[in-house]
């Protein structure tokens, strides 16, 4: 829950992102569920959002939520004349999806949705979410100083001294600092795996480097899908509150704008490519 607020604050489309069920509310009729957040969008719209996490990882990972419960959620948004929101985290696949609560699927007792349905109708999108993607491999590379010490050990161990440090994208390095910033934030948050290799010639540490590359690629496109940013910032996010894999903190000591990454409406790149897709949420008759 506490995620999500951090994510719709961090995605930079979000005026107003707040606690709804917080402090003392008085209701005049029973039956009422208080949904987690209201959120006010850059173009003014309002929507209450309730934040619930589904675990499943095995086809068809379906996503049920109590009836009742949502009656009364949506008793709430009819009340205070707000369109009702339901957010899902798909935590195994480190997915978020947005959906309205009327596009559940509702039995006598439950409402449910599969993880290709609430794909499907995803709007994560009107919060500044998008999928990013980019040519392959991003690279790290760490050079040593030739002129200090860097002979490698007979124990394997090595001292040296930073000479440069070389980032780059399908080849080509990239300098300029924005450019370079993006390409570290998806090396580290995005989903490619990374590769660490040193480079040593006649017992010297030339140098080392980081890459991250897809485990399948389709260069015909010329460029690979690096994952959602929402994806990448719930991966910081977590990284902040549980870094040895387990809860020590229950929100990030940062603010939401420190887990985003500055990447301008109007980013064309000068050295890096990046494309970026917004899904629209199909037709809820389909």
């Amino acid at each position: 829950e506490a995620m999500f607020g951090y994510v719709a604050a961090a995605l930079g489309q979000c005026k107003l992102v707040k606690k709804e069920e917080s402090g003392l509310t008085f209701v005049a009729r029973t039956g009422i569920k208080i949904p987690d957040y209201r959120l006010v969008t850059a173009d003014g719209t309002q929507y209450l959002v309730e934040v619930k996490n589904c675990h499943k990882i095995r086809p068809p990972m379906r996503f049920s939520l109590k009836q009742a419960y949502l009656k009364g959620l949506q008793r709430y948004a009819k009340m205070v004349n707000v369109e009702l929101k339901i957010a899902i985290y798909w935590s195994r696949w480190r997915l978020w999806t947005l959906i309205s609560a009327d596009t559940l699927r509702c039995q006598p007792s439950l409402c449910e949705t599969t993880f290709v349905e609430s794909m499907t109708h995803n709007q994560m999108a009107m919060l500044g979410d998008y999928i990013i993607g980019t040519t392959p491999p991003l690279l790290l590379r760490v050079l040593t100083d030739p002129r200090k010490t860097r002979r490698v050990m007979d124990n394997g161990q090595v001292a040296f001294t930073i000479g440069a440090i070389q980032v780059s994208c399908g080849g080509k390095i990239v300098t300029r600092r924005n450019e370079r910033n993006i390409v570290l934030y998806l090396m580290l948050y995005g989903r490619w795996p990374d590769e660490v290799k040193a480079n040593i010639k006649n017992n010297q540490l030339i140098s080392f480097e980081f890459e991250s590359r897809p485990f399948q690629s389709a260069p015909r496109q010329g460029f690979d899908i690096v994952g959602y940013y929402s994806e990448m910032i719930s991966s910081q996010y977590t990284e902040h509150t549980a870094p040895s894999g387990e809860v020590e903190r229950f929100a990030p000591n940062v603010s939401p704008d420190a887990l985003r990454v500055e990447i301008p409406t109007d980013y064309e790149g000068h050295q890096l490519p990046l494309w970026r897709f917004r899904q629209h949420p199909a037709r809820r008759d389909q």
